[in-house]
């Protein structure tokens, strides 16, 4: 039995123009473009995380808190090292996780995320995932730690039109 990763880009950050890139909190565009995702997300065919990962990056923990109000009593567990991750470190972080976790939503950065893809599924799967868009990859893997080069498929891309 294979499991689900669904992978999310947060949403549109405010410019960086004299903050720190790690404090820069949604744009009112970023914060409209995750609460219509947690609509979709309502749907029947939407996710169904048992845990979320998180980056610390502000943008990213508000992207977490708009989405917990969907998925009551999931655990958020926040990693540093997901801050700007490159595919191996978020792959790193996911063989850590619990057995327990079957499907992981993961709040992170590009090209990181879209690096994931392309690892995880093929090279020539690699998605542009924009601001607040989620994929949605079954992996054929019995466990998190045993994850290889090419054991998924893209199930589905949930994409902001906006």
């Amino acid at each position: 039995m294979g499991r689900f990763l669904y992978l999310m880009r947060h949403g549109r950050a405010k410019p960086g123009r004299g903050t720190d890139d790690f404090t820069r909190p949604l744009s009112t565009i970023g914060i409209q473009a995750v609460q219509w995702q947690r609509d979709r997300f309502k749907e029947p065919s939407g996710i169904r995380p048992d845990c979320i990962l998180c980056s610390t990056a502000k943008r990213a923990r508000e992207t977490a808190d708009i989405l917990k109000g969907l998925f009551i009593g999931t655990p958020v567990f926040y990693r540093e090292s997901l801050y700007l991750a490159p595919a191996f470190r978020i792959i790193g972080v996911l063989n850590e996780m619990d057995e327990v976790f079957r499907r992981i939503l993961v709040i992170g950065h590009h090209p990181g995320l879209e690096q994931t893809i392309g690892l995880l599924t093929r090279p020539e799967n690699r998605q542009n995932l924009t601001p607040g868009d989620c994929a949605v990859l079954y992996l054929n893997s019995l466990d998190w730690r045993s994850l290889e080069p090419g054991c998924g498929r893209i199930e589905k891309i949930f994409s902001v039109p906006f």
